[in-house]
């Protein structure tokens, strides 16, 4: 009986792993980055307003540096799993964008439209 039992369990585990397949979560993350020629406070300015028009307005914040001098802006879209992070340096002269999302394509076209409105 014991044999049985034990056929039984390997046969409804087989079932579950071919019958149940695991998902696979993956994440695509984008970046663009260019020359800031602006201040500080306008580039995360400009950050907060391309970031509402391609609709990150969710827990929208600015982060400045200790020395007050770069910092970043962040942000998620309602609804999704995207978020978004802008970095402003004037003292390099750069900005970078980074855009995370689970669907690849809508994750791009999230970074073209916040490039776009740049």
């Amino acid at each position: 009986m014991r044999k049985a039992t034990q056929k039984s369990a390997i046969a409804i585990g087989l079932a579950t792993i071919v019958l149940c397949p695991t998902s696979k979560a993956s994440t695509a993350v984008y970046t663009f980055g260019g020359l800031l020629s602006g201040t500080l406070k306008e580039c995360l300015s400009n950050a907060k307003a391309a970031a509402t028009k391609a609709g990150f307005t969710e827990n929208q914040q600015e982060i400045l540096d200790a020395n007050q001098k770069a910092g970043d802006f962040h942000a998620s879209k309602p609804g999704t799993p995207a978020s978004m992070s802008m970095r402003c340096d004037p003292s390099l002269g750069v900005y970078s964008i980074g855009v995370s999302g689970i669907d690849a394509k809508e994750t791009f076209d999230s970074l073209r439209a916040i490039v776009k409105s740049l």
